[in-house]
């Protein structure tokens, strides 16, 4: 049985996907300028950067999937 939304309900997942897309992509350069500080084995800013980058794309997937099991009325 599908789930319904309203189009409010719909508009509201669709701004923080597009939030967690924006802190995705600053996540991503962020990560860019730790890689460019030298050797990534010992490089603590840059594990912590891919960590939080790992977490924001997980959790778009999950928004994204969400949205595409509503259906909107």
């Amino acid at each position: 049985m599908p789930q319904y939304i309203t189009l409010f309900q719909q508009r509201r997942l669709l701004r923080k996907i597009e939030e967690f897309e924006e802190k995705l992509r600053d996540k991503s350069k962020e990560v860019g300028r730790a890689a460019e500080h030298g050797d990534l084995w010992e490089n603590a800013e840059f594990d912590a950067a891919r960590d939080v980058e790992r977490i924001l794309d997980s959790r778009l997937n999950e928004l994204h999937r969400e949205l595409n099991s509503y259906v909107v009325f």
